[in-house]
């Protein structure tokens, strides 16, 4: 019997898609979704999820389960298409809530391709009550700026010179979906 390589190649030819598809998803899950939260605010990422993340999953799950359907219901009968709707339903919810990560990343990433404006939000450094740290807020809602944050939007240096109570602007862009994205460092 021969061992090694003739299985080996064998082994890959036979799993060769399904070998790329989990790399692809390793892919997207690993490097791809995180890269794209970089260019954003937490809070930023948190509202579009609330506010968008349902209905981009309705729309996904009505794609879903309409190929399914339509492709049952051209190979096979109206009948078998209808019966095929219970797990393409499952199979959106799975998706959904699976590939949450992805999703939103894709969608992020889309938002990058169109600058439809710019807003510049004031923020304002205070202390922290019963501490001797300080924090940046933005001035409007008072909601306090993330250490990570702080750090992508690079106001480190602008920040250095502030007292407390001292207030600074800041300049972002507004893509494809209104979500405000941290401009590219120069």
């Amino acid at each position: 019997m021969k061992y090694g390589y003739p299985k080996t190649y064998a082994f890959f030819q036979k799993y060769s898609s399904k070998f790329l598809y989990i790399v692809a998803l390793v892919l997207l899950l690993f490097i791809f979704a995180p890269q794209q939260q970089k260019h954003y605010i937490k809070a930023d990422i948190a509202d579009f999820t609330e506010a968008y993340y349902l209905p981009i999953c309705s729309v996904l799950a009505v794609v879903i389960v309409l190929t399914v359907f339509l492709m049952v219901w051209k190979r096979t009968s109206i009948k078998k298409a209808f019966i095929s709707l219970i797990p393409s339903l499952l199979l959106s919810f799975l998706i959904s809530i699976f590939f949450q990560s992805i999703i939103i990343g894709m969608c992020l990433w889309i938002n990058r391709f169109s600058v439809t404006n710019h807003s510049t939000v004031t923020y304002q450094l205070v202390k922290i009550p019963d501490s001797e740290n300080r924090m940046i807020v933005e001035k409007e809602t008072g909601k306090p700026l993330g250490k990570e944050d702080e750090s992508r939007m690079d106001i480190f240096s602008q920040v250095i010179d502030l007292k407390l109570s001292d207030t600074f602007n800041y300049t972002f862009y507004k893509g494809l979906f209104g979500i405000t994205t941290i401009p590219e460092k120069q």
